[in-house]
């Protein structure tokens, strides 16, 4: 009775039948609600921006100067000429004899005073920045904050940067054009823009 209910066998072998798959790849595709992330943009500011567009930012300027005997008459000539025309229109006119005094005296005087700056001080080191100005020679240091310059000429060699008791000429030669530009800035800034010129 039992064996009319045998299981029947399982059709063919148990034996590992090769299988070929072939796997596609779908393109992603960005639905409503997806949100895709990417590396933030990295803007690098400029290397030094204008002084005008960042005031918080101060600028440095490092030069070395090394006077010569024509530069230096050149402004001696240029600035006692101001000099004179102020007082002049303070007093009154000067006679032509003044005047050729004036330029003798100027020829006189600035060759052995040159010589004698140049002993002291060969070579200048000056670092300008918007607080102050640094000079250093071997003679020692100066510092010229702002607030002590009296006015800033502009002549044909360079600029003439007074003070109470004296100038100090930063010829236009030790600057390159970059340098140049921040020094106008910052003397714009610091100055009201009063630069004479010449």
């Amino acid at each position: 009775m039992f064996g009319l209910f045998t299981h029947p066998k399982p059709v063919g072998s148990r034996r590992p039948i090769a299988e070929l798959s072939v796997a596609g790849k779908q393109q992603l595709i960005v639905g409503p609600g997806h949100v895709l992330t990417a590396e933030p943009l990295k803007i690098h500011p400029p290397a030094n921006p204008p002084l005008t567009q960042n005031p918080a930012r101060t600028p440095r300027l490092h030069f070395s100067v090394s006077y010569s005997l024509a530069e230096y008459r050149s402004f001696v000539q240029e600035h006692m000429a101001v000099v004179m025309a102020k007082r002049v229109a303070a007093k009154g006119k000067r006679s032509q004899g003044q005047s050729r005094l004036l330029r003798w005296l100027i020829g006189a005087v600035a060759g052995p005073a040159f010589l004698l700056k140049k002993r002291r001080m060969p070579v200048c080191e000056f670092t300008i920045d918007e607080h102050e100005i640094l000079r250093k020679a071997a003679d020692g240091h100066l510092v010229v904050p702002w607030s002590k310059v009296v006015a800033v000429h502009r002549y044909s060699q360079g600029y003439l940067v007074e003070r109470d008791n004296g100038g100090i000429p930063i010829p236009y030669r030790c600057l390159s054009n970059e340098q140049l530009g921040v020094l106008n800035q910052l003397i714009d800034r610091r100055t009201g823009g009063s630069t004479s010129e010449t």
